[in-house]
């Protein structure tokens, strides 16, 4: 039995290796794989859920979308969670301090990972160093959720 699950294992570690998207690592608190990736010129983490081999083909292919129209989807998330953060943010600020536009929050966002989820999703999470930084403590992150077929449907704020 165990010799079948490290055999498993080997096969999508092969997966992984024999692709453009070589260099992943197997985290096993979170059981998913990450890597350090240049997107848009910085530095992110791409992260994808552990699954089966079947499952694991179609999430690479995700990935390589995603890295390969790199800065179609980030102007597209930025957009998206601009746009839909808008009237909240701008809630939050002070009397005497300007409202933000879009144009502006899609300056202020930072893009720190993308999950690709077993379900064939992914999610954006960018952190906001600057939109929130007076009213409250910790950190935000704005995320976008979408997938390949429909673009981004759904936004949230999580904060650690």
């Amino acid at each position: 039995m165990l010799w079948l699950s490290f055999n498993s294992f080997r096969r999508r570690i092969s997966i992984l290796n024999n692709n453009i998207l070589h260099g992943f690592n197997l985290n096993s608190d979170y059981d998913q794989y990450e890597r350090n990736l240049k997107w848009c010129n910085e530095e992110i983490i791409l992260y994808i859920e552990n699954c089966s081999e079947d499952i694991m083909k179609n999430l690479l292919f995700i990935a390589k979308e995603l890295i390969n129209r790199q800065f179609e989807w980030d102007e597209y998330a930025r957009t998206f969670i601009s746009m839909k953060m808008l009237d909240s943010i701008n809630y939050w600020r002070e009397d005497d301090e300007e409202q933000f536009t879009i144009k502006e929050i899609i300056g202020m966002l930072y893009l720190q990972s993308i999950l690709i989820t077993k379900d064939s999703n992914f999610i954006f999470s960018f952190d906001d160093k600057i939109i929130f930084r007076n009213h409250s403590s910790g950190r935000h992150y704005l995320l976008a959720e979408g997938n390949i077929n429909d673009g981004f449907y759904e936004y949230d704020v999580s904060s650690d």
